[in-house]
């Protein structure tokens, strides 16, 4: 959909509202999922000092939402490069430079 078409004339401001909900609600999933692959599931992210309460109700949320646990899920428009991501930040906790 193009979003020049969410405008006022195309939708009225409780439809506005509605999909501003939904999209925050998601965009809150989209971090979780990612975190969730970051840290390799819950028990780092226990580690992390998440609580383990809200670690359930997030994948609650997530299942709930998407269908499936956040492990089995995949979006077809994001490429996690979980290697990468983690060679840069421990690499630059040591003081060393990153290609970027």
């Amino acid at each position: 959909m193009d979003p020049y078409l969410l405008n006022e004339s195309f939708l009225n401001a409780a439809q506005r509202k509605a999909l501003a909900s939904r999209a925050k609600e998601n965009s809150e999933l989209l971090g979780f999922w990612v975190t969730w692959h970051l840290a390799g599931g819950f028990d780092v992210l226990e580690t992390w000092g998440w609580h383990r309460a809200t670690i359930y109700r997030k994948i609650k949320r997530f299942r709930d939402e998407f269908g499936v646990h956040p492990d089995e899920f995949k979006f077809d428009w994001i490429k996690l490069d979980l290697t990468k991501a983690w060679t840069e930040k421990f690499l630059s906790g040591l003081g060393a430079e990153t290609d970027e």
